[in-house]
């Protein structure tokens, strides 16, 4: 196989609008409680809601049946039952389809829970299959082990996007280490564009998918990999 370039491209604020997911869920979870249960309360509550950098369902199923008297499955409800495909950002799919074999989504989170469900209803499947999407419930320590399954299979460009400055700088260590050229791309929407970089001079800067869409749309000699290259991770 000749050497190609691989796409990691993150999931929630990156390729999905999480911010705008969370105002739909507070308002779902003001109606479910009887409106009890305000969109302030929800911002103070969600971080409880989360194990490990992802959403827990047993943590709000034990939340709204004790503090509202909620059948689990009513409670589970308010997450799972949310419009998914409202939020997907519109440049998602064309820009998958334009980058083609070589992209992955790279997400953090609990595959086959809260996360695939999210991410099997946004409609992001219409722009890569599922064979490419890859979950973990910990990004930062699998990036050595994907980047070397894509340099054993002659994959040395990489281009990581992420909303998290932190995980990039992990996939830029890495990358270091196991011998890939990185470009590490930070969209900076959500609550971590703020974020500090220990490689502040390494990272592209992009303020939103539709920027991250046309640098590699005006690159197309360097920016994509040919459909007919198939990486399998």
């Amino acid at each position: 196989m000749n050497a190609q370039k691989a796409f990691l491209l993150d999931f929630d604020n990156t390729l999905f609008d999480t911010e705008k997911l969370r105002g739909i869920i507070a308002k779902r979870a003001g109606e479910a409680t009887e409106h009890k249960f305000t969109p302030e309360d929800f911002a103070q509550a969600y971080n409880g809601f989360i194990t490990d950098g992802y959403i827990d369902l047993e943590k709000i199923a034990s939340f709204f049946s004790s503090r509202f008297g909620l059948e689990s499955a009513q409670a589970i409800n308010i997450f799972l039952g949310a419009p998914f495909g409202e939020c997907l950002f519109p440049e998602s799919v064309p820009l998958l389809r334009m980058l083609g074999e070589g992209a992955f989504v790279y997400s953090l989170g609990d595959a086959g829970g809260y996360q695939e469900t999210k991410i099997n209803g946004s409609g992001i499947l219409e722009g890569i299959p599922k064979e490419r999407i890859i979950i973990k419930q910990n990004k930062d320590a699998y990036l050595p082990q994907l980047f070397t399954q894509l340099k054993e299979k002659g994959i040395r460009d990489v281009v990581i996007v992420d909303d998290k400055a932190d995980v990039l700088d992990c996939a830029i260590e890495a990358s270091q280490t196991i011998g890939i050229n990185l470009e590490a791309v930070h969209v900076a929407y959500g609550r971590h564009k703020d974020e500090g970089s220990r490689y502040g001079g390494r990272l592209v800067r992009a303020d939103t998918l539709a920027s991250v869409y046309q640098r590699f749309a005006l690159e197309p000699a360097e920016g994509l990999v040919r459909k007919e290259t198939e990486v399998q991770v």
